[in-house]
């Protein structure tokens, strides 16, 4: 029974272990969180109250307007997408229906 709970106990330190080096490496590989200014911090101290600022309205609904029309652009090349993923199963389906003549 010695035997027993000293493997036993072997197993759950490697277990242990494979899962720190897990965490590890999935914390090393994941991305950071303010990619597009890796100097800034990742999220600021709240000190309890909150601050505001005011933002040209302009800009804010320029920005808006591009990711809507950038969100429209990408839609549609989705659907474009799936109609010739359409066509070529169509087409596969009447090859194969006709014995594989053209």
């Amino acid at each position: 029974m010695n035997w027993f709970t000293r493997s036993r106990q072997r197993c759950l330190g490697l277990l242990a272990v494979l899962a720190l080096v897990l965490a590890l490496t999935l914390s090393a590989c994941g991305s950071p969180a303010n990619a597009a200014n890796s100097s800034a911090p990742a999220s600021k101290p709240s000190s309890g109250t909150q601050q505001y600022r005011s933002s040209n309205s302009a800009s804010n609904t320029q920005s808006s307007n591009k990711a809507t029309n950038a969100d429209q652009q990408i839609q549609s090349l989705l659907r474009q997408l799936d109609g010739a993923h359409n066509d070529v199963n169509n087409a596969d389906n009447g090859a194969s229906q006709d014995g594989g003549q053209p």
